[in-house]
């Protein structure tokens, strides 16, 4: 079941019927708390935005030791870019079974 965790003063738009939410980077089109939590079994997402309105992505399992909900592990990797070949050995590299956490830096083209 996907969760949408509200920490203490957030508040984003939630649009419960799609799963799905927006964030805009953009104070003028909505106000938005500097991070958003979607928890699931296993593990969670966490989006975090920067001053200069770019946003860290975060995708985090939970250890077996875990306190913060079920454990998990890694099941299978994918990366895709277009117009140009992904050695499988990276992918490989987050299906291990040690994988725990990978972030990626997304903002709008300069």
């Amino acid at each position: 079941m996907l969760k949408f965790e509200r920490g203490e003063g957030m508040n984003f738009s939630n649009k419960s019927a799609k799963g799905e939410f927006e964030l805009y980077g953009d104070k003028e089109k909505k106000i938005e708390k500097p991070i958003t939590v979607i928890k699931f079994p296993g593990g969670h997402v966490e989006i975090s935005r920067t001053s200069d309105n770019r946003y860290w992505v975060h995708v985090a399992v939970n250890p077996p030791d875990s306190m913060e909900g079920q454990p998990g592990q890694v099941q299978d990797a994918r990366i895709d870019a277009v117009g140009r070949y992904v050695d499988d050995s990276v992918a490989a590299e987050l299906a291990k079974p040690d994988f725990s956490h990978m972030a990626i830096l997304i903002g709008a083209p300069k």
